[in-house]
């Protein structure tokens, strides 16, 4: 189905008619492929995941002075494992790719972006007993030091990203059937 990264997202639209007005939410998985001479090892976060909610632009369109779009913006998908740490650090900067450069398009009310990185090797986490598991998704977060939200990126492996992304999907429907948007 998506068996490398495409040039252009692959997007999934969902449309929420309420009280005659439309609103169109587009979900875009943002994908690039992180070539690696060697394996990938994580450290998992100790904290507990309380939720992250994606990169979104969303177009500001109100009611009765009440902004309506913005229930249209869900939380992520809850990660297996999250991570704050991976060595070898140098590909730090390629995993915590950048989703500003895409522009809001104004096609849809809210634009959700899913940032994935495709690692072409082995992901490893640490394990609680300090050996080495196997894994092959891994959501790595960077707090900022000042200011607030986190920037992330799922990691996955070649191997596992059709899984992963059909994962995500049956998440990311479930929010907008709760929403009463149907998928376009």
């Amino acid at each position: 189905m998506h068996a490398t990264a495409p040039d252009e997202p692959l997007s999934f639209q969902w449309r929420r008619i309420r009280g005659g007005e439309t609103l169109t939410a587009t979900l875009r998985f943002v994908m690039r492929i992180v070539k690696t001479n060697e394996p990938l090892l994580f450290a998992p976060a100790r904290s507990r995941d309380l939720g992250t909610l994606p990169p979104y632009a969303g177009a500001r369109r109100y009611r009765n002075g009440r902004a309506i779009a913005f229930d249209l913006v869900p939380l992520a998908p809850p990660p297996r494992m999250t991570s704050t740490a991976f060595r070898p650090s140098h590909i730090g900067d390629e995993i915590f790719h950048d989703v500003a450069h895409l522009a809001f398009t104004g096609l849809a009310d809210v634009e959700v972006f899913h940032p994935i990185v495709i690692a072409d090797g082995p992901l490893f986490a640490i394990g609680e007993n300090g050996g080495l598991n196997t894994t092959d998704l891994v959501r790595i977060e960077r707090q900022p030091i000042a200011g607030s939200g986190r920037i992330w990126s799922d990691v996955v492996t070649q191997s596992a990203l059709d899984a992963t992304i059909e994962s995500h999907l049956r998440w990311y429907s479930r929010f907008y059937k709760r929403r009463n948007a149907v998928r376009v």
